[in-house]
């Protein structure tokens, strides 16, 4: 009798192996067959929201340069960027601290002396984007309640506490108003990622040859509206230019078909089933869920047909799927890429990215995005744990010149550039940074001060 129990059960188990092997089967062939992202079959959306809210916590609060205070003489900031070692690190100690430091209530309340900002070494994240209230609690998974009367967070310091100090400090400062929020955390409670964070500072400090950056809110630089690192001239920061651009898959205004088939392919599962339609300065491929648009422009465009879901998809969730299907398509088409800002609508999450070469962005000029109706570069929109939507203008470097300019060009310079432009001491400058101007005609590219004013970007050469 015991026999035949077990006989039953190894029978039982055979054909539930079965069923579920002709299922997963099926999926496979049948079921989302254009669908590039194969991770999200395995998980549920909620499984999967739970796995990358538990894998990163805070990964809205990844600028693309982390400033380090130093306080030195002749080095007041300096600026270590993402992927360059120490990055993570940094930055993973720093949000470690800040979590566990508002999650208990050790608000002080709103700095009126701002000589507090610079009394010790500490990080400075100043984020591509603010983030709301809401958003920055639910990133960071602490209670709403926690933020007082900030509105939005724009530049994070964590100030961690050195030797025989007690107290680290962390200052927040609301894109709204403007103003710092203090809150002062016991060294005791985060004992382990302060020490590391003061460690890992240290060992910048270490560092030879690091390019020095000013603070426009420690030195009261007028014009500016933020906390602001500009770049000073230094024999250490060094760059290409110009830079020599081409369309890929482009020759003499022809669409070379045969080549773009190798890497069209890669976004559909059965690339067999995919037809390519050659249209008026584009070729179209299609299949019965998505269709994949490449012109001679060099503009790529993916749609993917899918039922949405008609719930919003959190903002962790959606930047995971956005930056997967992005990294599976750098693989293919090699570039940096640096998230600028987000709009959500609806159910459905739009990421808007810069492209660039050596950490330097490729930005856009006017002419350029009205000819392709983009602001950046690339565009993911992504809907439920899918990416319905993606735009991208594509360039590839032909040749550049060697890295052997540096950085002379003066920010005082440039500021007087921009009054004269401007006509008028009544000017406020948004951002101010480093980049490469992409002009619609030109395939060479030159590095630039860009500095935003009026909501627009303007060009201003470093030599």
């Amino acid at each position: 009798m015991m026999k035949a129990a077990v006989s039953t059960i190894k029978i039982v188990i055979l054909i539930t192996l079965i069923v579920t092997s002709v299922y997963q089967t099926s999926r496979l062939w049948f079921d989302d067959q254009s669908d590039p992202n194969l991770f999200y079959r395995v998980f549920s959306s909620s499984a999967l929201e739970n796995l990358e809210a538990m894998r990163d916590a805070g990964n809205l609060i990844t600028p693309k340069q982390l400033g380090v205070y130093l306080g030195q003489p002749n080095l007041e900031y300096t600026v270590v960027k993402k992927g360059v070692t120490y990055y993570e690190s940094l930055r993973n100690e720093s949000i470690k601290i800040l979590t566990m430091g508002l999650n208990k209530d050790y608000y002080i309340g709103t700095v009126e002396n701002l000589e507090l900002l610079w009394g010790n070494q500490h990080t400075s994240m100043h984020l591509d984007f603010p983030l709301e209230k809401a958003t920055f609690a639910t990133n960071l998974g602490i209670s709403i309640n926690a933020l007082n009367s900030i509105e939005s967070v724009e530049t994070i310091i964590i100030m961690p506490a050195f030797r025989n100090e007690i107290w680290l400090n962390i200052f927040l400062e609301d894109h709204v108003t403007g103003f710092y929020h203090h809150y002062q955390v016991p060294k005791t409670e985060v004992t382990i990622s302060n020490d590391s964070l003061a460690y890992q500072l240290s060992s910048v400090i270490a560092i030879g040859n690091k390019t020095s950056f000013i603070s426009t809110l420690k030195n009261n630089i007028p014009y500016y509206s933020k906390h602001i690192l500009l770049p000073l001239p230094s024999e250490d920061n060094r760059y290409h230019d110009p830079i020599f651009m081409r369309i890929p898959y482009v020759s003499s205004g022809v669409i070379n078909i045969n080549d773009l088939n190798g890497y069209v392919s890669l976004y559909f599962d059965n690339p067999d089933i995919m037809k390519a339609i050659p249209l008026e300065d584009e070729v179209r491929y299609v299949d019965g869920n998505v269709v994949v648009r490449y012109n001679t422009e060099g503009l790529l465009e993916y749609n993917r047909i899918v039922k949405e879901n008609t719930g919003p998809t959190s903002l962790t969730l959606a930047l995971t799927v956005a930056n997967q299907f992005i990294e599976q398509d750098i693989q293919r088409m090699p570039t940096e890429y640096f998230l600028k800002t987000y709009v959500q609508e609806g159910q459905r999450t739009v990421f808007y990215y810069d492209v660039g070469f050596n950490d330097y962005p490729f930005v856009l000029t006017e002419e350029v995005r009205e000819k392709y109706g983009m602001s950046h570069a690339m565009e993911v929109t992504v809907s439920g744990d899918k990416v319905i939507r993606y735009r991208r203008i594509i360039r590839q470097i032909d040749e550049m010149n060697p890295q052997n300019k540096t950085l002379q060009a003066k920010y005082e310079d440039v500021l007087d550039k921009v009054i004269v432009e401007v006509g008028t001491l009544d000017v406020e400058i948004e951002e101010m940074y480093l980049g490469y101007s992409w002009h619609m005609d030109l395939m060479e590219m030159s590095l630039n001060w860009v500095v935003q004013y009026d909501g627009n970007p303007h060009f201003y050469p470093v030599e």
